[in-house]
């Protein structure tokens, strides 16, 4: 009984493993599936994204060690420089007070194996809702920047429709949905492309002090 008893458990473990080995094939799979372009210019629809619109950001800019309206230490500028993400481009417009910003991102971001955590999602989301408050408050940018006065994050809240794909380059469009005395809220969706699948909707409430 005994012999028998050691017999099922080393056939058990052996299933086990290759049960593993199977799962392990089809994440590296996937993670071959999604290499990372590397640049945001390589999505299909990159070109259709900043149509009449405004560059605002890229890559570059975000990697000086001066640069014009960051921080030295903005998380974001970490994430280009450790290979989060690979590219960033964001684009405004002025008469639709639209932020769009095209997202190359990084191999090494997930939760799940090859799939994009949920908190850097978030992340990008908060971080294009911060740049749609940029240009709202830069002069030549906005028909009325007194209004947009520096404002914070108050309430983030994130609903995920898809999952993502390590190495994805996604398209997060940002738009302000109303004004409440100090409070600005702001809607924004995550996409693949223009007209592709939505992986996740957020809105956010920003309060001036």
């Amino acid at each position: 009984a005994e012999h028998r008893g050691l017999e099922a458990v080393k056939s058990n473990q052996g299933e086990m493993r290759r049960l593993g080995s199977v799962r392990q094939q089809a994440i590296d799979q996937e993670l071959e599936q999604s290499t990372s372009p590397g640049s945001a210019k390589e999505a299909p629809w990159y070109h259709d994204v900043g149509r009449g619109m405004t560059k605002i950001l890229d890559a570059a800019t975000l990697l000086q060690s001066d640069h014009p309206f960051l921080e030295d230490d903005h998380m974001f500028s970490a994430f280009l420089a450790r290979g989060i993400i690979n590219d960033i481009e964001g684009f405004y417009s002025k008469s639709s007070k639209e932020f769009k910003a095209v997202v190359a991102l990084g191999n090494d971001v997930s939760g799940y194996a090859g799939i994009v955590h949920g908190g850097l999602t978030a992340a990008i989301f908060d971080e294009v809702f911060g740049g749609l408050l940029f240009c709202l408050k830069t002069k030549h940018l906005s028909l009325n920047p007194t209004h947009y006065l520096p404002s914070f994050t108050v309430n983030l809240q994130v609903d995920y429709r898809s999952r993502i794909r390590a190495g994805s380059t996604v398209l997060c469009r940002a738009w302000v949905h109303r004004t409440e005395g100090r409070k600005i809220i702001m809607k924004a969706e995550m996409k693949d492309g223009p007209n592709g699948v939505v992986y996740a909707e957020s809105q956010a409430i920003f309060v001036r002090p």
